[in-house]
């Protein structure tokens, strides 16, 4: 909101002002991204969390922009081939973040390979369990809203149990 007033008061063209959303947005939600998805996952391990964990991750903000734009490069080269490989390589690659909170030194590459690798035979399992919210997200709608106060946390938590027990499961196999 704050960007769309700035970008009209400085007089921006709508393509210069898109640009500058695209990459504030990215800029903004790569500082939390990772404490979000940290304190989701302390949480489903039954581990003592607090609030400020959401903020503990900052200094991952670069790697987590690096990630996104790396992915981002391979689902798009994917999706040429179809809209199905796209999907796949999406899939693929939703266990990425996880990965790197568990193992920070590893680099984005790593983490593409690690996830790829973790996801074989559960894609079908992943794509059940994202439909599986589609019902709420739609009820969502008719609350204006409010649902998702309680729907995205318990969405989060779902998914990095996902992750949790694909986890355990490749470690003990």
């Amino acid at each position: 909101f704050l960007l769309s007033k700035l970008t009209h008061l400085l007089e921006i063209s709508k393509i210069a002002a898109l640009i500058l959303e695209c990459i504030s947005s990215l800029l903004f939600s790569s500082i939390f991204s990772y404490g979000i998805t940290s304190y989701y996952l302390k949480l489903s391990r039954c581990e003592k969390v607090e609030f400020k964990e959401i903020f503990s991750k900052s200094n991952l903000a670069f790697s987590y922009i690096f990630i996104s734009i790396v992915t981002g490069i391979f689902v798009f080269l994917w999706s040429f081939l179809l809209i199905i490989p796209g999907v796949i390589a999406i899939i693929n690659y939703s266990l990425i973040h996880y990965i790197k909170l568990d193992n920070p030194f590893l680099d984005e590459f790593e983490l593409v390979k690690k996830s790829k690798k973790m996801m074989n035979g559960h894609k079908l399992d992943y794509l059940k369990l994202v439909f599986s919210f589609l019902g709420w997200f739609i009820i969502g709608l008719f609350t204006f809203g409010i649902l998702y106060l309680w729907l995205i946390p318990y969405m989060n938590v779902t998914m990095a149990n996902f992750y949790n027990q694909i986890k355990y499961e490749k470690i003990t196999i």
